[in-house]
């Protein structure tokens, strides 16, 4: 079975209305149609994408999809090569939320201005839902007499002092490892007025700018800014810097705004767009080093993983859920072994941490160094979706695992997809204390009681 879909065009009229005749955000998800998809990019617009946006899938009417299933999603360059393919899974209403599957459009792969990007979502049965978003800067919108042309917003991305687009500074070691980056964060861009001077920020991550006041020097949230920085005639920002050195204290995600207008707010209107590189998504990280890992004597990597929901700003990482709540995953990994690698997300049952995630008997091994090394996954395996990390970086975007029936359960992020945990590279959650995302000292999981190292819970 094949099916079109129609991803929630936004009408003149209806553009106009929330833009250039008032001064209402044009954020609000408008244009829905009888389609079982609509895409997002990262400021709520349908059917619409820039350069360096993220690209969300939401399912919009309940039984529209099959039940509790696994979809496989492709999103391909046409003409071209294969960017994302993916997992999304439906929840037990036949519906799933706004999810992010691609990150950074345009500014690690072949994407460009006018590109069409080809989505098909396919179910385990055969049936295709199949649609087309174009990658543009803004609409021109014309009538009887007048026509008006839509503000194009600034494409702002975090560098190193080169003007490499970086999504990832590695900190803790004297030396890096090979493809590591470090030193001060630099910021560069394109598509900003020409000739003008601006403010740029560095700000912790959030899902959400748009409407909100910039943090300040003072402010929780707050790291560099404002730097004055300037445009050159053709409207590029040559990479700038910061002044913001990232080190061991760092260790967590964050944004880089642009505040055209200089007000301390990031605006968002049909005729006035201020600019963002962490919108809907994690503008760049500031992770161990792999050298700084290697010094550990321990080598797991134990991190909360189990989510409550597809927002990073409203969500948390949880230990208890009732049956039928989504269970997402989540993780920024504080630390990384390789940058953007295809990515498997596990619910397995429950094992014991002694005898089977950290046992020191060879019978509990599967290749690697004796009584150390291999886990297997599939046979105790519940649940899995296969994702593709934002760019440059490990961070992986909130999406729904586990339909959540009664048990015990743990989770790993396989980074290699082999179906195994290789410790030392994949990443566990074993953990029902409250660490957030934050890595967790396996010295306090061997010492604490039994029942409390436990992924999460269903009751």
């Amino acid at each position: 079975m094949h099916r079109t879909l129609v991803l929630g065009a936004l009408v003149a009229l209806a553009a106009a209305a929330f833009g250039a005749c008032s001064s209402e955000a044009e954020t609000a998800r408008i244009g829905f149609s009888s389609s079982a998809i609509v895409a997002w990019n990262s400021h709520g617009e349908a059917n619409r994408l820039r350069i360096g946006e993220s690209l969300s899938l939401e399912s919009v009417l309940a039984g529209s999809l099959e039940a509790n299933t696994r979809y496989n999603v492709r999103v391909s360059l046409r003409g071209g090569q294969t960017l994302v393919e993916a997992h999304l899974m439906s929840d037990n209403h036949g519906q799933f939320p706004v999810q992010t599957i691609m990150h950074d459009v345009g500014e690690f792969d072949d994407v460009q201005e006018g590109s069409t990007l080809d989505i098909t979502v396919e179910s385990p049965s055969g049936s295709t839902i199949a649609g087309a978003v174009k990658v543009d800067t803004h609409d021109r919108l014309a009538g009887a007499g007048w026509s008006v042309n839509e503000a194009v917003p600034p494409h702002v991305f975090a560098t190193d002092a080169s003007g490499a687009p970086q999504n990832a500074f590695a900190v803790g070691a004297a030396t890096l490892a090979q493809g590591e980056v470090g030193g001060e964060l630099h910021v560069a861009g394109d598509r900003f007025p020409a000739d003008a001077t601006f403010d740029l920020y560095v700000v912790r991550d959030a899902d959400v700018w748009v409407g909100k006041r910039i943090p300040q020097h003072g402010d929780a949230d707050w790291i560099a800014g404002p730097i004055v920085a300037r445009s050159d005639a053709n409207g590029r920002l040559q990479a700038t810097k910061t002044g913001f050195v990232p080190g061991r204290e760092h260790i967590g995600i964050y944004d880089v705004l642009v505040d055209l207008d200089r007000n301390g707010t990031f605006d968002w209107s049909f005729t006035h767009k201020d600019g963002a590189d962490g919108e809907q998504k994690v503008g760049f990280t500031i992770q161990y080093s792999q050298n700084w890992f290697k010094e550990r004597t321990s080598k797991h990597i134990l991190v909360n993983l189990a989510y409550d929901s597809a927002s990073r700003d409203a969500g948390a990482w949880r230990n208890d859920f009732q049956v039928g709540e989504k269970v997402f995953t989540y993780v920024n990994p504080p630390v990384v072994h390789q940058y953007h690698a295809r990515a498997t997300k596990w619910v397995v049952k429950h094992q014991d941490w002694a005898t089977y995630w950290n046992s020191q008997d060879t019978a509990a091994n599967v290749g690697g160094a004796a009584g150390y090394g291999r886990r297997p996954i599939e046979p105790i395996a519940v649940n899995n979706v296969t994702f593709k990390p934002q760019n440059g970086c490990t961070n992986s975007p909130p999406l729904i695992t586990f339909n959540a029936e009664v048990g015990t359960y743990d989770m790993v992020l396989d980074f290699d997809g082999d179906g195994h945990y290789d410790i030392g590279r994949d990443i566990l959650d074993i953990w029902s204390g409250d660490s957030q995302g934050s890595l967790i000292d396996p010295a306090l999981v061997d010492a604490a009681p039994a029942a409390q190292r436990v992924g999460f819970t269903v009751r």
